[in-house]
């Protein structure tokens, strides 16, 4: 059995309560090396920034709204 978006976004959530922000960026990084990439979604950015401000690492912050933004917009 594959993990699907709800399991990637559970473990990213997962590394945002532990404080664990390079672990998270690394499920990110999973998703998209699946066979069939995963789209991070809405719930994905939300708990990628949560790990970032829990960690108080503001500067990773400018990478999933980054990401968001193209994910969204087409640019920045």
């Amino acid at each position: 059995m594959k993990p699907d978006r709800v399991v990637f976004n559970a473990l990213i959530a997962a590394c945002a309560k532990s404080g664990a922000v390079d672990r998270a960026f690394d499920v990110l990084a999973e998703m998209a090396g699946e066979t069939q990439p995963i789209d991070p979604d809405h719930v994905t950015i939300g708990a990628l920034l949560k790990a970032c401000t829990k960690a108080g690492q503001v500067l990773f912050l400018r990478s999933p709204i980054t990401l968001f933004i193209v994910l969204y917009y087409g640019s920045i």
